[in-house]
């Protein structure tokens, strides 16, 4: 593929061509419904563009037009702005400015008023300038001036033709013609210059000191150090016809001017017309009105029946070398210093050359008999030769001859200098080089399949079929055969459909369905290509790849169209890659097209025309892209305007609060990228509602509906091609909820439901306490059950201890009474036994062994009857059974004695007195003489009965 950058070197100037047109964008009146006159334009700060139109004032945002009426509803003659961002225009007899409110809505403020006349008389005002903080409107016979909320007119009386301030001037033609100035102010009195012939149309400042006037007839002047001359162009007769109306200067200096019957036309830096964008080119029509040159040097033009927007910063131009045809192109080659292109309807040429004069600019020449499908154009041995439908062709002199009778040639492929390979619709034919030219030597048998993508590869032909795979072919020219090897999916490729192969210097590379391959001939079959893979993705349908004279890969990936900047880095290739977005989906499918002439120069070939590209001057934009909030609808059954798209000083001047009900809104925006507006892309993140931002969409608008209440902000952004995003805009708003979900009635709530609380806290502390009570009165009947039980099983167990203690009482008195009676006993027998004794020692006691033995006896008795130690058991088991008694006794009658002790204890014990003298050892009456002591003792009297008085003691 390499023969086709065979061109010629003294072609490559390395300038960009002029032979096409930028791209231009129409609007009607249909895009903003208004009148079909346009005058003046103007842009603000924002990028938003703004027409003075015949049904008022124009604003475009990017995507959106909208109409502003004036006070009277006439004509908007003449727009401008001014820095506090108020918009000035001039009518039929009216004279105002638009500001935004509030609610960012542009309002018409009308000045009429502040005449003196109540009813003040002047013509259209077809000029306005502000300068130093006034305002100046030209009508036709007076210059109105505004200033410090004040309306004066320092010029009138005559008619005036054409009104403006460059530097300190102001400068003024009168109806007469004449042209001077006021210096510095308008109060100074008219300085005149010359008198003209015609009417001054337009003035630009090319120079400190040198200005360029141009008039309706006359061409053009300049004007220096007060000396008006002609300035000449080349094309002076040209402009003179076609009547200069308007004019602008482009941000690099080249001057625009606007035509009554010859569209627009830009001048170079020799001021020859660099470019004439006209009708022709598919501008609505050739008169220009009024011409403005936005900050990136495209131009708004206000036709006679609409709006125009050329993008002459453009590195992209288009053009037709079938003309009206706008047939689809297919291939391009540069030889004998001319371009030929190849159309669906045949072969077209042009001189090459980077200025073409506007007449000739698209004077392409048919060449005879091309007529039918063009598949490719290529140079071999200063032959110009053509693939076509009809056959292979030579082209010489505008005319095309058929070479052989081959229906449908692809393209050629030379082998060496005396042989080319033709691959037509049934396979492969030979041509060799002869003295008179090429001679056809007939199809190369062996081969029947469609031969379109061939490649030549150190004596091995390739060949690429996008439906059957890839097949490698050895020529055997002398048989005029050839021998081949099918390679498909079986060796290494992704499938059998969709492979291309294409040259890249001496390598030949190969695409599938996904990624890209090269041969390995030790192991003969396909790889894939890493380096490349990285660079376009190994899963990636790559449709084209050319390489041109610098290295530089240009590319079609899917839909993608772009370069890969190859750059040297020392002992490394670096590989930079960039998109075009404008070109993509533009190439033909399956037969897409590249020539790369040189670094300024390159063709793509298009379903309408070529397109032509400038790298050097293609942007890649370093301004990140700004949104524009231009609407916010409340809807409903009625629609209402909320938002109009300004904020004052920046900020928004109010925050709607809106009803329940009203939730549902649509946010119309844009942005301000004229030129890359088919790229433009919009994020949004609405805080109070959302957790981040939403993906990149390319739509316009956002409705939003089912708002619960609340606070919200709606956070907008965009990114242009290049993929950076500005500053997003933000729109706050607030819903409220409904009455009974208000402050107010959470408040009332609040105080009910405490109410209720308390009332509830009340209640239940009541019931609580009844509660409580039946709680406690049933506990305390419970317990008195739990008590009376307790008490009748304390009375069975008092009952029972008692009954316990008096039978141990009983017991023991029982035990006592026994041993008392035991003591008694004992006392009585050795009371007798001593008696006995005594009586028998009285007897015998003359016997000295009788006697001793009596008395030993006697002694034995006595001691037996000492009552002294059973005594102390006897008071202790008494003290047991009556509750310590004698112990008791004791401690209130300390001066008792031990036998007072002994009597009491018998008295208690209710014992006869003679039980008590035998257990005392005493007589009766001794007992008698012991109870009359005792009772002294105790204090008693003789009223008291002792015995009484023990047992309750």
């Amino acid at each position: 593929m390499l023969w086709l950058l065979s061109l010629c070197p003294l072609l490559l100037s390395a300038q960009p061509i002029n032979i096409g047109i930028p791209p231009i964008q129409n609007f009607t009146n249909k895009e903003y419904q208004a009148g079909t006159q346009n005058w003046q334009i103007t842009q603000d700060k924002r990028g938003v563009i703004y027409v003075a139109n015949n049904e008022g004032l124009l604003e475009f945002d990017g995507n959106h037009w909208r109409s502003y009426p004036i006070a009277n509803g006439t004509n908007v003659r003449s727009v401008e702005l001014a820095e506090d961002g108020k918009i000035y225009v001039g009518g039929q007899g009216e004279i105002g400015y638009f500001s935004g409110n509030e609610e960012g809505i542009l309002i018409y403020h009308s000045l009429n008023e502040f005449f003196s006349d109540p009813n003040p008389k002047f013509e259209d005002v077809w000029d306005i300038v502000i300068s130093d903080g006034a305002v100046y409107f030209m009508s036709g016979k007076m210059i109105i001036k505004w200033e410090h909320e004040k309306i004066s007119i320092p010029v009138i009386g005559e008619s005036y033709l054409f009104f403006d301030r460059i530097g300190t001037n102001f400068y003024l033609q009168k109806a007469n013609f004449d042209f001077g100035f006021y210096e510095n102010s308008l109060e100074n009195g008219f300085q005149k210059i010359s008198t003209l012939s015609n009417e001054i149309t337009s003035m630009l400042e090319i120079s400190d000191d040198t200005l360029l006037i141009t008039t309706n007839k006359n061409g053009i002047y300049q004007l220096a150090e007060k000396s008006l001359r002609p300035w000449p162009t080349p094309n002076d007769e040209f402009l003179r016809e076609n009547n200069i109306f308007c004019s602008s200067k482009l941000p690099n200096g080249q001057l625009v001017f606007g035509t009554t019957s010859a569209g627009v036309v830009v001048l170079d830096e020799k001021r020859r017309i660099l470019q004439q964008v006209g009708r022709e080119d598919n501008l609505q029509n050739n008169t220009v009105l009024s011409v403005f040159a936005d900050d990136i040097g495209n131009l708004w033009l206000g036709l006679d029946n609409g709006i125009g927007y050329v993008k002459t910063s453009s590195s992209l131009t288009t053009f037709f070398p079938d003309g009206n045809l706008e047939g689809t192109c297919y291939t391009a080659e540069i030889s004998r210093g001319n371009l030929y292109t190849g159309t669906n309807t045949g072969i077209y040429e042009i001189p090459w050359k980077p200025y073409y004069l506007p007449e000739e600019k698209r004077d392409f020449k048919f060449i005879a008999h091309s007529e039918g499908q063009v598949w490719s154009i290529g140079e071999f041995n200063q032959q110009l030769l053509a693939g076509h439908q009809n056959g292979p062709l030579s082209i010489k002199d505008q005319q095309a001859t058929v070479l052989a009778e081959l229906l449908g040639v692809w393209r050629f492929l030379p082998i060496d200098n005396q042989y080319l390979i033709a691959g037509h619709y049934g396979g492969l034919a030979l041509f060799q080089q002869v003295q008179n030219g090429l001679e056809y030597q007939g199809k190369l048998e062996g081969l029947d399949e469609s031969s379109r993508l061939l490649a030549y590869d150190n004596g091995q032909i390739w060949m690429a079929h996008p439906y059957r795979g890839i097949f490698k072919i050895d020529l055997q020219l002398k048989d005029k055969k050839v021998d081949f090897e099918f390679f498909g999916k079986e060796k290494g490729l992704p499938s059998d459909f969709n492979n291309h192969l294409f040259q890249l210097s001496n390598k030949v590379v190969f695409t599938g369905e996904k990624g890209i391959y090269y041969y390995d001939r030790e192991l003969d079959r396909f790889a894939p290509d890493d380096s490349f893979n990285e660079i376009f993705g190994a899963n990636n349908r790559v449709k084209y790849l050319r390489e041109d004279a610098q290295g530089n890969i240009w590319y079609v990936v899917e839909n993608e169209v772009g370069i890969l900047w190859v750059k040297d880095d020392a002992l490394d290739k670096q590989v930079e890659k960039m998109e075009i977005p404008e070109l993509n989906n533009k190439l033909v499918g399956g037969f897409e097209f590249i020539l790369p002439i040189d670094e300024k120069n390159v063709l793509f070939a298009t379903e309408k025309g070529f397109i032509h590209f400038d790298p050097s001057r293609y942007r890649i934009s370093e301004r990140p892209s700004q949104v524009i909030l231009s609407e916010v609808w409340l809807k409903g059954d009625m629609d209402s305007l909320l938002f109009g798209g300004y904020f004052q000083n920046g900020k928004q001047a109010i925050i709607p609060t809106l009803t329940h009900q009203q939730n549902a809104f649509e946010f119309v925006f844009s942005a301000t990228d004229h030129e890359g507006q088919d790229f433009v892309q919009y994020a949004n993140y609405l805080e109070g509602s959302m957790d981040g931002w939403s993906g990149w969409s390319a739509s316009t608008s956002l409705n939003i509906n089912n708002l619960r209440p609340g606070n919200y902000t709606l956070h907008l952004k965009s990114k242009n091609k290049s993929g950076l995003d500005g500053a997003p805009v933000s729109y706050q708003f607030e819903i409220e909820p409904p009455w009974y979900a208000s402050t107010f009635a959470y408040t009332f709530y609040g105080i009910i439901l405490i109410g209720a609380f308390i009332g509830l806290a009340v209640f239940q502390n009541k019931k609580h306490e009844k509660e409580k009570a039946q709680l406690e009165n049933t506990h305390l009947q419970e317990q008195e059950k739990k008590e009376a039980l307790v008490q009748q099983s304390k009375e069975k167990i008092n009952l029972l201890e008692r009954q316990k203690l008096e039978a141990e009482v009983q017991f023991k008195n029982q035990e006592l009474a026994a041993a008392t009676m035991n003591l008694l006993q004992k006392s009585e027998m050795l009371s007798s036994i001593e008696a006995s004794l005594e009586r028998l020692k009285k007897q015998d006691g003359k016997r000295d062994d009788i006697f001793s033995e009596i008395n030993r006896l006697l002694k034995l008795v006595k001691n037996e009857n000492d009552l002294s130690q059973d005594w102390e058991r006897f008071s202790i088991h008494f003290d047991e059974v009556h509750s310590d008694f004698l112990k008791r006794l004791g401690e209130q009658f300390p001066n008792l004695s031990p036998n007072d002790y002994k009597l009491s204890a018998y008295l208690k014990m209710n014992l006869s007195t003679k039980e008590i003298a035998a257990l005392m050892n005493i007589s009766v009456r001794g007992v008698e003489a012991s109870r009359y002591r005792l009772r002294k003792r105790l204090g008693l009297g003789t009223e008291v009965n002792l015995t009484e008085f023990l047992l309750k003691l």
